[in-house]
C-alpha cells in the first residue's frame, strides 16, 4: 500500500520488490522523477506507534518533496486530502521562504511538500 501511494501521488517508480530469503525481511527502492530516492521496508519486529504530532524523536522528524510552483502545493495538497490522507498543515508561507503544506502517508511518515516560487 506504501509503495502505490507513492508511485501514484509523487511519480515514484519502485524497483522490483526485494525479499530475504531467510527472514520476513522486504524492501523496495522508490525513486522521484526529479532525483532523490528512499527505500521503504517491511519487517515483523518493527514496532509501530500511532502519529502524535508533539512527538519529539532521534531519526526522521519527515521527508521533503519540492515541487516547481505554489500552485502545484495547492494541488497536491488537495489531491491528498481528497483521498484522505490526514493533515499536519495546510499550505502557507514560511518565515524562511518557503511555500509548504504537510500530510501524513499510509504508514504516519510525514511528507512537507515545498515550493520556493
Amino acid at each position: 500500500m506504501l509503495k502505490e501511494f507513492y508511485v501514484e501521488h509523487f511519480s515514484a517508480s519502485a524497483n522490483e520488490k526485494y525479499e530475504r530469503p531467510d527472514s520476513s525481511f522486504a524492501s523496495y527502492f522508490l525513486t522521484f522523477p526529479e532525483g532523490g530516492q528512499i527505500e521503504i521496508m517491511q519487517a515483523p519486529d518493527v514496532s509501530t506507534r500511532p502519529y502524535d504530532r508533539h512527538d519529539r524523536v532521534v531519526g526522521l522528524t519527515h521527508m521533503t518533496i519540492a515541487v516547481p510552483t505554489r500552485s502545484d502545493v495547492d494541488a497536491m495538497f488537495q489531491r491528498l486530502k481528497d483521498i484522505g490522507c490526514a493533515i499536519e498543515k495546510a499550505p502557507r508561507q514560511t518565515g524562511d521562504g518557503f511555500y509548504e503544506c504537510a500530510v501524513i502517508d499510509p504508514d504516519g511518515n510525514i511528507i512537507e511538500i515545498v515550493s520556493e516560487t
